[in-house]
């Protein structure tokens, strides 16, 4: 009996202000397309830009935002490329001694699609 029945199905808190950019988007591509377009593959198309920009900035302020919880199905992927960069946050902090790390699985995805929406 497997207990994880889809790996690419992950739960995570998204920032208010980043949920309706997505919904927009994802109304916008409704529309344009006169057909379904899912909220997992709105926040994946959004994810693959994010992460192909490199650009340093308010990721911060994930903090101090609202948020909502969203499960969403990943593209393997961008999953594969979240992770890498999750795991990156993981070992600059060892590095650096942190003592607690405030890190998240979501806050990374938030900082990701904060940098389409600049």
């Amino acid at each position: 009996m497997s207990l994880d029945r889809n790996p690419n199905r992950k739960t995570l808190m998204v920032a208010l202000d980043i949920d309706k950019k997505i919904r927009n988007y994802q109304s916008k591509q409704i529309q344009e397309s006169q057909g379904t377009y899912s909220y997992s593959k709105a926040l994946n198309v959004l994810l693959a830009k994010g992460i192909s920009v490199i650009r340093k900035g308010d990721e911060e302020k994930y903090l101090f935002v609202d948020k909502k919880r969203v499960t969403v199905m990943f593209n393997p992927e961008i999953l594969k490329k979240l992770k890498i960069l999750f795991g990156k946050e993981i070992i600059e902090c060892a590095n650096n001694y942190c003592e607690l790390p405030q890190m998240s699985f979501s806050k990374e995805v938030d900082k990701q699609l904060r940098k389409v929406f600049r």
